[in-house]
């Protein structure tokens, strides 16, 4: 929201452009590839990042907090989020950013809470 009205210059479009695509352009093949195409990745990449928790508020509204009951909406919303910080992660990797670091350890709980969610599911089946 505060990127859409502007409030803070970094959480502006032309901050967020500043940062992200100025980290893009440190490197040649980022550069390349990745920076012309900014004002277009970067709306899917909101819109991606918005989507695990439109799928964890279904989970919520469907009670799949609920002992017993399956967890489907709730490891949609976890898998959305893995893909979507992995596509992040591979982005900054390339360009050889220093935020790939908190995007792994975002990962990785994401993936334990996933193998979690697995792993109790498959308890209460026995």
């Amino acid at each position: 929201m505060a990127f859409s009205f502007g409030t803070y210059a970094g959480d502006s479009w032309s901050g967020w452009k500043e940062y992200i695509a100025g980290n893009w352009a440190k490197k040649p093949v980022t550069d390349f590839l990745l920076v012309p195409f900014f004002d277009y990745l970067f709306p899917v990449l909101m819109l991606l990042q918005v989507l695990p928790f439109i799928l964890l508020a279904v989970s919520f509204l469907k009670m799949e907090f609920i002992p017993g009951k399956p967890k489907l909406w709730l490891k949609a919303g976890i898998l959305a989020s893995l893909f979507v910080t992995s596509a992040m992660c591979f982005s900054q990797t390339l360009a050889g950013t220093s935020d790939v670091q908190y995007l792994f350890q975002f990962w990785s709980v994401s993936l334990l809470g996933f193998w979690y969610i697995e792993n109790q599911e498959k308890a209460l089946l026995k």
